[in-house]
Order: C-alpha cells, then structure tokens, then sequence
C-alpha cells in the first residue's frame, strides 16, 4: 500500500487478518518522510572553573535545520539521572554543580526526528578555586537625598558584590543587598543615625572577607515647625512706642531648613509683613525675620529686634530665647496655635 504523509518520522507495524481475527503485529519500523533525523552533534566539549560547569558543542553535518538539542547528564556512565530533555536549540549550557564528576552527551532534533546522541563527556569539579579577594578603599558620600558608596575592586576578576548595613561595627542587621559588578552604589537617604557598611566580592567560588567598614552618619531629622504661633516679646522700654506691638500672629512654612511666612502684630489695624530669611536647625534653633516701620526699630538691619532666634522645648509647642538687641526687648517666646 502507498499514501501520502507530511514529512516527519513514522513507526509502522503490520498484522495479518482473517476470517478467525487478527494475528500478532510484525516488528516496528520507523520510516522517515521528508528528512532525515540530524546526525551527532560535534565537537562536545565541556569545562569547570570552580563549581560553575560549560558544555558546548557544533552543530551536525546532515540533518537539516535544528530545533532542540537534548541534553543528557548523570553521575554513572550511561545513566541520566540529573537532566534528560531539551535545552533549545543553543549550543552551550552552564550550571553550578557540587564537587562530582559527571557523564554528558548531546543529541540533535530536527524534522526527522532525535538524533543519535553523541558520545559521552566526563567533566570533574573539584570546588578548588579560591574566593575572589575583598574590595579596598570603601568610602560614601551623604547628600540630602541620597548616600553614594564607592570602592575599587580587586585587582582580578569581575566579581558582584554584597553591600552589609548595620547599626554598629561588624553587624548586618540593616540588611545585607546584593549588587552588580560596578563599584559603587547609590542608595535614598536612610532615617537618621550612623550605620556601618561593609562590601565583599563574591563569585562562583564563595564570598571574600569584608572590606574596610566605612561609618555613614546620617544628620538628625530637622524638627518640624510649619504651623500658626503666638509671640510675645517682653523686657526693655528704651522704645515704648515699639512696645505697642508686643504680640503678634507668626504664620510659618517650612521647606526643608527654609522657612517663609509672615509675621502680624495683634494690635488692630497692624499690617502683616512677609519673614524675608528664616531657618530651623535639627537642634531646634529657630530664626526668623521681617521688616516693619511699625515694630521694628532699624528696619534693614539684622540684628533689630524685627529679628528673632528662638529655641524649641522637648514637646515641639514652645520655643523662647533672647532677643537679637535689648533696645526694645530682652525675651521673646512663642507657642503654637
């Protein structure tokens, strides 16, 4: 009999019938329609550097284009007991292995079907490479915004890298972040506090000891004293005009250490005048300024009492200090609204 199939491997057995039944199949055959199954791969080679293995082969001579390569693997000659199936059609496949040795061969599938498998590789891994050696010279940068580490890496080798934070010397209880091959890292400014860092190397042969530890301190957070407050001033009556205007309205808006606002005697009729500098330090220091012909004795000159500097309690609500001449007055204190 004849017929007309794709192309493609077949497996055919025949049986003979008659008026009693069916009698037992023949052998199996496989026919080939179309193409041929390719032919051994060639030139499988394989190689270790420490616990990392690379087999590579070539394509066969016949058999026309590849699909998939088979890759068998196993710890016994002849056994596969690790990876038996397909790896795509590459022509070189990496793993890491424990110290062993191993038995590969490589077969080629095409059309036609799998070919026949190549003869078998042994490879040893021996685990007998040193870890690479430790980076030298770590050093940071602070910013507002963010803490830039730096390093030169070992004299061999592209190793990756692990940077260790911690909250005292030696310790990784920040974490520990792995990273590429670059020698430096950025990371968002962290709360404030001083940590320690540390980097090691690592490659297919383990970790390298620490670098030197770098301290990274981080300042304190500045308080924050955006907000409505009431300020009196009090003591000297050298100007008693001035005097008049003793409390006033402080409307404070904070941007990082900047402050803007204005400032508003309580004396009906006074007008509100805009703070030309101000500035909140992470001690709580407190300093700001307007100008006013009303209740400033030299408008234009730092130092008038136009000008305050004042320092915050432990609740954050207050803050008093002396003020910047005792012409008009010799303290002045603020709460918020």
């Amino acid at each position: 009999m004849s017929a007309s199939v794709p192309s493609g491997r077949y497996y055919l057995t025949v049986a003979a019938q008659n008026e009693v039944g069916v009698g037992p199949s023949s052998a199996e055959i496989s026919v080939v329609v179309g193409a041929a199954a390719p032919s051994v791969p060639r030139g499988v080679n394989g190689s270790a550097q420490g616990s990392s293995v690379t087999v590579t082969w070539q394509a066969p001579e016949s058999g026309g284009p590849i699909s998939n390569y088979i890759l068998r693997a196993g710890t016994a000659p002849g056994v596969p007991n690790l990876f038996n199936g397909a790896v795509g059609p590459v022509m070189s496949v990496s793993a890491s292995l424990p110290a062993g040795t191993y038995f590969i061969s490589v077969a080629a599938q095409g059309a036609g079907g799998i070919g026949p498998a190549s003869p078998e590789i042994s490879i040893s891994v021996s685990n007998t490479c040193s870890p690479p050696s430790p980076p030298t010279d770590l050093r940071a940068e602070v910013t507002a915004s963010f803490v830039r580490l730096l390093w030169t890496p070992p004299a061999a080798g592209t190793p990756t890298y692990i940077v260790e934070v911690g909250t005292a010397t030696g310790l990784s209880n920040v974490g520990r972040f792995n990273h590429g091959w670059t020698p430096s890292v950025v990371f968002p400014t962290p709360p404030s506090g001083t940590y320690f860092v540390r980097v090691r190397s690592r490659s297919d042969c383990g970790e390298s000891s620490p670098s030197n530890e770098a301290a990274v301190t981080i300042g304190a957070a500045l308080p924050n004293v955006s907000g409505t407050w009431t300020l009196t001033r009090a003591g000297s009556t050298a100007y008693p005009w001035i005097q008049t205007y003793s409390t006033f309205i402080v409307t404070l808006v904070q941007n990082g250490s900047q402050l803007s606002g204005s400032i508003r005697p309580t004396l009906l009729g006074a007008p509100s005048t805009p703070i030309l500098f101000g500035s909140v330090s992470a001690s709580g220091v407190v300093l700001f300024g307007s100008e006013s012909a009303y209740w400033n004795d030299a408008p234009g000159r730092i130092g008038s009492d136009g000008y305050f500097r004042l320092t915050l309690d432990g609740t954050g609500r207050a803050m008093s200090g002396p003020c910047t001449t005792t012409d008009t007055c010799t303290t002045a204190s603020a709460t918020r609204n």
